[in-house]
């Protein structure tokens, strides 16, 4: 933001907001990208191996652990076989 006139009675300022809408658009960008690859871009999406840990109660009911996919199944196992002996020797 500048000071483009002064005067006693009178005070006038300039912004020049270029480079938010060169961020903006950015995002805009990228964000396009990623809708359109879901929508059919992406042609191998099926064969990306993405896990999330779930816990299933007495109930049957499931319970997500996580919102987020993550890669790396072998160390999500060691985690929930992990907290699968925890549970098992604190069962309250």
């Amino acid at each position: 933001m500048q000071i483009k006139k002064s005067s006693p009675t009178h005070l006038t300022l300039a912004d020049q907001p270029g480079c938010f809408w060169i961020f903006g658009f950015f995002f805009l960008l990228i964000g396009g990208v990623v809708v359109a690859g879901l929508l059919g871009l992406f042609t191998n999406l099926k064969e990306v191996s993405l896990y999330r840990l779930t816990m299933r109660l007495r109930s049957g009911e499931e319970v997500e652990l996580s919102w987020l996919w993550l890669h790396g199944k072998d160390k999500l196992e060691k985690v929930a076989e992990r907290a699968r002996i925890y549970l098992e020797e604190n069962p309250e």
